[in-house]
């Protein structure tokens, strides 16, 4: 079956490398360039988002050494900066070498089907984003065709395709750190570095300007770098998250931190939490346990209402009670052939296909708040035992917690989302 593409995001990207041939032609004919030189100017592309990518990933590491494993930083403006200095740096040292055997135009023209390409993959998988490559390409088509028919310069070109560029990335990439922290930084020196393969064709070609700015710009990451790790990870304006829950699993009490600290390990002997206090979770998650006393607080109730066994399948109605009155109360449960959840006689909506579960395979969760009952029923395909574990939780913390919280204020740290609480978990095998 042959492909026919759907869009007319994909319809402009084919015109925009059809015209961008056509001027790559024109210059092939003159012997302005050749394929040799077009093909190093598609690896002059790759490479610089390769190297990018990984020097980045690498500064990243470094500079984050003093944060731990914080994801966003109370001063994240030097870090930041040195990955904007690595993506112009790395797309300027990997087009140098190619330049003598490509030149200008095999630079550009490599340079521009690769974003063309882009454009196109863009308008398949992310429709609503391909206008990110897309004008790029047009801008690069255009330039190529005047270039050979109007005999365009080279700073023309590299002007105008670098500010059509920079006005539409820029803005995107100056948000990266601020929507996903930490793990944004290799990203942020990738992007520069493919905003920066828009005028390296021409910067490649000025040695003395080159090697200037590039040891200007590898001095100035190192000096970053080391601002990076002399400056504090958290300040009082932009304080640590740190969660403190007092947990009673299924008659076990402990304190549980999402972050630990030299002053909480000062009041309470924490350690990251066994795997199996969260047996629904994909990964081993990172919070710590420490010993708490035992409180008298009531036990979720769990009941069985009915349980209809048959050789096709199991039905079973289960009733969870808070007897504490608590605001949340929750019911986790495994079991790999589920057909259905009803929730107070209301079946939950199916997930689209392409919903991605936070919960490890096999695992389902009904969350109540308001309530202090429900009542679940669960249909399985087959009559197969249920691990279930039933929780409630209330949004304080006891008098005993007071040590814990006054080590965590003194962290420079506050609690986040839904806060502090104390939950009480019971496990039953139904």
């Amino acid at each position: 079956m042959l492909w026919w593409p759907q869009s007319w995001t994909t319809w402009i990207a084919i015109v925009a490398l059809a015209v961008l041939l056509f001027g790559a032609a024109l210059q092939v004919r003159t012997g302005e360039t050749n394929a040799g030189a077009v093909t190093a100017g598609v690896a002059s592309f790759f490479l610089s988002l390769i190297a990018a990518a990984i020097t980045g990933a690498v500064v990243a590491w470094i500079g984050s050494l003093r944060a731990l494993a914080a994801v966003w930083v109370a001063q994240p403006g030097p870090i930041v900066a040195a990955m904007w200095l690595i993506g112009l740096s790395m797309a300027i040292i990997c087009a140098t070498p190619l330049y003598t055997r490509a030149s200008f135009d095999g630079l550009f023209i490599g340079h521009g089907f690769c974003w063309v390409a882009m454009s196109i993959v863009l308008a398949a998988i992310l429709p609503g984003g391909a206008y990110l490559a897309l004008v790029p390409s047009i801008a690069f088509a255009l330039c190529m065709l005047l270039r050979s028919t109007l005999d365009l310069s080279a700073a023309a070109c590299v002007m105008i395709t670098s500010i059509v560029t920079a006005m539409l990335w820029f803005p995107i990439t100056l948000a990266f750190y601020d929507l996903i922290g930490r793990p944004s930084l290799g990203v942020i020196a990738t992007a520069v570095a493919l905003i920066a393969t828009t005028f390296t064709p021409a910067v490649a070609a000025n040695s003395a300007m080159r090697r200037a700015s590039v040891a200007a710009m590898n001095v100035t990451v190192v000096v970053c770098v080391g601002m990076q790790l002399l400056l504090p990870a958290y300040n009082p304006e932009s304080p640590r998250a740190i969660d403190v829950e007092y947990v009673d699993d299924n008659g076990n009490p402990v304190w549980l931190v999402d972050g630990v600290t030299p002053q909480l390990r000062a009041v309470a002997h924490f350690l990251l939490a066994p795997r199996d206090m969260f047996p629904w979770a994909p990964s081993r998650v990172h919070a710590f346990s420490a010993p708490a006393p035992r409180l008298p607080i009531p036990a979720p109730e769990l009941s069985v209402v009915s349980d209809d066994r048959q050789p096709h399948g199991r039905h079973l109605m289960l009733q969870v009670r808070s007897a504490r009155g608590a605001e949340r109360i929750s019911l986790i449960f495994h079991t790999p052939d589920l057909l259905f959840v009803r929730v107070n006689g209301v079946r939950l909506p199916q997930q689209p296909p392409k919903f991605r579960s936070i919960l490890a395979a096999g695992w389902h969760s009904v969350s109540v708040r308001g309530a202090q009952q429900a009542q679940v029923e669960i249909m399985l395909r087959r009559d197969q035992p249920i691990d279930a574990i039933a929780s409630d939780t209330t949004f304080d913390l006891p008098p005993e917690a007071v040590p814990i919280v006054r080590a965590r204020d003194d962290s420079i740290a506050v609690p986040t989302g839904t806060g502090d609480a104390v939950i009480v978990r019971r496990r039953m095998r139904l």
